[in-house]
């Protein structure tokens, strides 16, 4: 839906505010997101009765978006609302630039994620052994598997297959548009690979960082 990528893109154009939203206007523009899918989401009692997710019972997320810390954790909360729908014409959109790569890409194949890229202008093979075939294990202590799970929310396709395999590619390119804590994330990217052969290796990858992150929206003026 279209009118879901204008919210978040107009609630983002205060972005160089220090400042925070307030809870008033959290909870109004939570709302207004909730309202175009009301209006417009046309499979709603199809996802009802599949997913058991109801659209309109908004207390429990109006009481995340109450409870929320900060702009970010707000865009966290949208973000997952309209993942639940699993539509994959849909996506909340932050509007940033900033966006962090490491020079590699994985697939799942047969339910394994393996390296099916890898830049060797920037990772020359004297200094990171892997192949392309390899086994992508973990990044930073946490299980390939595991981080495309929480990744799945922004990357929601058609199918479970897609949608992982969608999140896959999130592994190793993070842009806040679409992630809104994309911009927290570390220097360097520690990675576990195993080879083909069996053996286990670690390497410290930096990440490629550019554009400019979005760390607040508000205040902005409110209606009277």
């Amino acid at each position: 839906m279209k009118q879901v990528v204008c919210v978040a893109a107009g609630l983002a154009w205060a972005a160089v505010c220090p400042a925070q939203l307030t809870r008033e206007q959290k909870a109004a523009d939570f709302g207004q997101l909730a309202a175009l899918y009301a209006k417009n989401f046309a499979p709603y009692e199809w996802k009802r009765e599949t997913l058991h997710y109801d659209l309109f019972d908004l207390a429990p997320w109006m009481d995340r978006v109450a409870r929320s810390k900060d702009d970010l954790e707000f865009y966290e909360i949208c973000a997952e609302y309209v993942s639940r729908f699993e539509s994959a014409h849909d996506v909340f959109s932050v509007f940033s630039s900033f966006s962090a790569e490491l020079p590699f890409a994985a697939d799942i194949y047969d339910g394994k994620v393996l390296i099916d890229f890898i830049a060797r202008s920037r990772l020359p093979a004297a200094e990171y052994r892997f192949q392309t075939g390899d086994e992508l294990v973990s990044i930073d202590g946490k299980r390939a598997g595991d981080l495309i799970r929480e990744l799945e929310r922004y990357g929601i396709s058609s199918n479970p297959r897609s949608a992982g395999r969608s999140a896959a590619g999130l592994l190793t390119f993070r842009p806040q548009w679409l992630i809104p804590r994309a911009h927290e994330i570390g220097e360097n990217a520690e990675i576990t690979v195993r080879r083909a052969s069996g053996d286990l290796e670690t390497y410290s990858i930096p990440w490629i960082k550019s554009g400019e992150p979005v760390t607040s929206v508000g205040p902005v003026p409110s209606p009277r």
